[in-house]
């Protein structure tokens, strides 16, 4: 379906064990998805950390998801989440295919 495109939130939400009922939502939608051959792309739950950030790169780069989005922009310009600068740096090395 040209210009269709599936959207989760939880992008960062860890799976729960092995057996696909225990999966995490971004995991299940790109499973259910890919017979359909549409695409898949997820935003993280807000306020999360640099590990929360690092699992949502992860994620695109491992499930082949057509992008990432940030919730809560303002937490990025503190020190309590991830930073704009942890974005920029795991963006840029996703890019870079590292």
């Amino acid at each position: 379906m040209p210009g269709v495109q599936l959207y989760t939130t939880w992008l960062d939400a860890g799976d729960q064990g092995t057996d696909v009922s225990y999966e995490s939502p971004v995991r299940a939608l790109v499973r259910l998805s890919a017979p359909l051959g549409l695409r898949v792309s997820g935003e993280n739950t807000g306020g999360n950390d640099l590990a929360a950030m690092q699992l949502s790169v992860d994620r695109v780069r491992e499930l082949g998801l057509t992008g990432m989005a940030w919730m809560r922009e303002p937490d990025m310009h503190g020190t309590t989440y991830a930073t704009l600068a942890d974005y920029a740096r795991l963006i840029g090395a996703l890019r870079a295919g590292s």
